[in-house]
């Protein structure tokens, strides 16, 4: 199934590192022909080797800001992939949905730590995140707030097409979130 998708949306997928959420939002992207922008290959291709600092993390979030911004404005649709755990990156991209009325559909990936682990270890290529470790993996998967705002998927339980299934059925009958919900952590 097919989400029918109107121009000037955008779709978030939220969540810790190695909860699915890459390979979600390629595989929507793919399917539907979205603008699919992730923010650990903006990155990676900008700060090549870089630390993975907050600074070098600020700097990643804003030019997928600035990206998301003129294609929307352009009346594309985009699809956005990050952790989005700090609040400041959230606000954002609640700045830009507001400025541009663009609705934003949200999808957070919940992962048990020991899948993200598993995951993590189980890749080809390493991770863009150069910090990133098997136990910081298990950590964030164990301590992400999640909002509940939009879309929960358990990427531990459900497999890649009942995920993409969840997820159109959400873009084409689920309402956008209000924005204040996405600011308000509320489980785990």
């Amino acid at each position: 199934m097919t989400p029918s998708i109107q121009k000037k949306t955008l779709i978030i997928f939220s969540g810790p590192p190695c909860s699915g959420k890459s390979a979600l939002a390629q595989s929507l992207s793919s399917a539907t022909g979205i603008q699919h922008l992730e923010m650990d290959s903006i990155r990676k291709r900008l700060m090549p080797g870089s630390v993975q600092s907050k600074a070098d993390r600020v700097v990643a979030y804003r030019a997928m800001e600035f990206v998301a911004s003129t294609l929307l404005t352009h009346g594309v649709p985009v699809i956005l992939n990050a952790t989005f755990g700090p609040l400041e990156h959230r606000r954002e991209i609640i700045d830009i949905s507001k400025e541009l009325s663009v609705p934003i559909y949200l999808v957070e990936c919940k992962v048990e730590p020991t899948t993200a682990v598993h995951r993590f270890e189980s890749r080809h290529e390493p991770h863009p995140a150069v910090d990133l470790t098997a136990e910081r993996v298990a950590l964030l998967a164990q301590t992400f707030s999640y909002s509940g705002a939009g879309l929960l998927l358990d990427t531990s339980i459900d497999d890649i097409k009942s995920c993409l299934e969840s997820v159109s059925v959400y873009l084409s009958h689920g309402d956008p979130i209000r924005s204040a919900e996405w600011l308000t952590p509320v489980c785990r």
